[in-house]
């Protein structure tokens, strides 16, 4: 062995190589009397498929992609004392309807923290005009929520808390504050900035998809038929729970969009179509995604609309644990 790999030698050579996906033979042969050879015995060839793939330059990630994976991401909201999902759908007057369903971050084995009481939510434009100010104050905390302010049922998600009001398209500026309970005061504060789509334009648009959970059939049965119910903030579910996405597809005058739903891997390959319907309450659409058949994981769920005046498209992602 410390022979052999002292003393060897390289050879190549080129060939018009075949790309039927088969193996090769490969016999080394040297005419020297008393010298053996040791070679690899063959190969196997490329496919034209694998060929073309090699050629051909990696797609660049869609920033949606990107997004939508970005919010499978715990180590940032393992920081945080509250977890936050912002949904946009059509308001009126030309303004959009924005809704933010808040709840307690998960504290981390081991970590000691003070408990959330109360959100804060100052919402601006960009041009600095106020747009909505309102507090939010968990169910046996000290004070009372602000107008727009509704609890999340019972048995979708116990401590949720959900704040509605009207912001005109563009950028919003978003100040949260978390309080904390017992006279605790400040106990943090986040700025973010986010972006208000037009939702009245004369093109074929999509409202944030908002997700539901259910265990058993019954369970699913109430969410369906719940259209006030609030969506849950997580994206990480078990296979034994089932998930109801809703969401509102518009477009100009008469036009009337087709929607499809397509769940697709992390890295984008089509794994099956989801049947999306009308939605019985709560949105314009709706579709199931059974987990109990999916291995744990994570993946992608990309809605598309398509009509006459315009496509629209909007991507989530979940992760599928045990």
């Amino acid at each position: 062995m410390v022979r052999d790999s002292s003393f060897y030698y390289l050879i190549g050579y080129s060939s018009k190589a075949p790309t039927d996906g088969k193996f090769h033979d490969i016999k080394v042969r040297i005419r020297r009397r008393g010298v053996e050879a040791r070679a690899r015995r063959g190969y196997w060839a490329a496919t034209a498929q694998d060929v073309q793939r090699a050629s051909t330059p990696a797609k660049e990630v869609a920033k949606p992609v990107l997004n939508a994976l970005a919010t499978l991401s715990g180590a940032i909201q393992s920081r945080s004392y509250v977890r936050t999902w912002v949904g946009t759908e059509k308001g009126a007057g030309g303004k959009t309807k924005v809704t933010l369903v808040w709840e307690p971050s998960p504290v981390p084995a081991g970590a000691r923290r003070d408990a959330p009481g109360a959100l804060g939510v100052l919402a601006a434009t960009g041009s600095g005009s106020l747009v909505y100010r309102g507090r939010s104050a968990l169910p046996g905390a000290p004070g009372t929520g602000s107008a727009g302010t509704a609890p999340l049922p019972p048995g979708a998600g116990a401590g949720a808390q959900r704040l509605t009001f009207e912001a005109p398209p563009g950028k919003l500026e978003l100040r949260l504050t978390v309080e904390g309970t017992n006279g605790a005061g400040t106990l943090d504060r986040e700025d973010k900035t986010i972006e208000i789509p037009d939702l009245t334009a004369p093109q074929v648009a999509i409202s944030t998809p908002r997700v539901f959970r259910a265990r058993t059939a019954r369970d699913l049965q109430a969410v369906t038929a719940d259209g006030n119910l609030t969506p849950v903030i997580t994206r990480e579910f078990s296979r034994a729970e089932r998930l109801l996405v809703r969401f509102d597809v518009y477009a100009a005058g008469t036009d009337t969009p087709k929607a499809t739903a397509t769940l697709l891997s992390r890295a984008g390959d089509k794994m099956a179509d989801l049947p999306v319907v009308p939605a019985a309450a709560g949105g314009t659409h709706a579709f199931e995604v059974g987990l109990n058949t999916i291995p744990g994981g994570e993946y992608l769920i990309q809605i598309d609309a398509t009509g006459a005046s315009g496509h629209a498209s909007e991507v989530l992602a979940i992760r599928v644990g045990a």
